[in-house]
């Protein structure tokens, strides 16, 4: 089974530490934890400015899961020390399905998170329960755009290239919230949400909206011989 998730962390580096965790099942269960054992003093300037202050904000995880019944039927938190989230996130994992797949935003921060997190100490390994690949919804928005560019340049009505920067930056950069914007939330649109915006859970639930938008469809493109055969051409033309 699917599981979206994201986490809030104390900064970019190699020392980044997990701060809070949001996963929501396929079937609409969610679970929310914040960690008390992270160090605080490895906090950048934007997470003081934009995490911390939403940490157990009252009313945000509640509000997604009332204002969205047929989406979240669930709540649960587990705030506490690294090992006791991992227990609880553990025991929420398998009492819902037999295996887990996450999807997450940009796999190389998450993943790493969430895997440090699930891990046995002593083993350094994962249950076997949990999937060792990710899905990045990085790459599938890559994919999803370099098709449409593709289209666009065999119907001539782009000039063709082998620069994929731009699509580059737009699927890393890309405002997620704009990807649902004509999915409306609480009465408005996704992108008016500000004050729940980096809440680890309503981050997940923007990325399970984007994902049942995107995914089904983008994940089958790309193992299309059209795809394949547009990205193969690519880089032949880059390394000639």
């Amino acid at each position: 089974m699917l599981y979206y998730v994201d986490t809030e962390f104390t900064n970019l580096g190699k020392d980044a530490e997990l701060i809070s965790i949001g996963v929501i099942s396929e079937k609409g269960d969610s679970f929310y934890a914040i960690l008390s054992d992270y160090n605080k003093e490895k906090c950048s300037d934007f997470v003081k400015e934009n995490i911390l202050p939403k940490l157990g904000k009252p009313g945000i995880s509640e509000r997604i899961v009332s204002a969205k019944k047929s989406i979240l039927k669930s709540y649960n938190t587990a705030d506490g020390t690294k090992k006791n989230v991992r227990e609880r996130l553990l025991k929420f994992l398998s009492t819902i399905s037999d295996y887990t797949t996450f999807v997450s935003d940009v796999c190389h921060y998450d993943g790493v998170l969430v895997f440090d997190l699930l891990m046995d100490e002593r083993t350094k390994e994962l249950p076997k329960n949990i999937n060792p690949m990710v899905i990045d919804i990085s790459t599938v928005l890559f994919y999803q755009r370099f098709r449409v560019e593709k289209e666009l340049e065999k119907n001539g009505e782009k000039e063709k290239s082998t620069d994929t920067s731009e699509i580059e930056k737009y699927a890393f950069d890309k405002t997620r919230e704009e990807l649902v914007e004509n999915l409306e939330i609480f009465g408005t649109k996704t992108e008016n949400n500000e004050e729940y915006k980096h809440n680890a859970l309503w981050d997940a639930f923007v990325i399970s909206l984007i994902s049942k938008k995107f995914i089904s469809n983008t994940v089958n493109l790309a193992f299309e011989s059209v795809l394949y055969g547009d990205i193969m051409e690519l880089i032949k033309e880059r390394m000639n």
